[in-house]
């Protein structure tokens, strides 16, 4: 996500962008709650935002719509 963020600005689309991270694990880097800060410090200065607890569904590829099961809601987001 960093280097798309960073391709992005490159080319300068970043403003039309929205980066949306999504993943089951409760932050960014379940293995160190150090470094699970500090890269999370790293995605909310570049405007991505994170969705923990998350976990992928379905991906409707003609639509590009991805389809996740928000955990702590018990409710499905796309």
């Amino acid at each position: 996500m960093y280097l798309s963020e960073a391709t992005f600005r490159k080319n300068n689309v970043r403003d039309n962008t929205n980066i949306e991270f999504y993943s089951a694990p409760a932050n960014i880097f379940p293995p160190s709650a150090s470094f699970a800060g500090a890269l999370q410090s790293i995605a909310d200065g570049k405007g991505i935002r994170s969705h923990f607890k998350h976990v992928l569904k379905s991906i409707d590829k003609d639509n590009r719509v991805a389809t996740f099961h928000d955990v702590e809601a018990d409710q499905m987001v796309s």
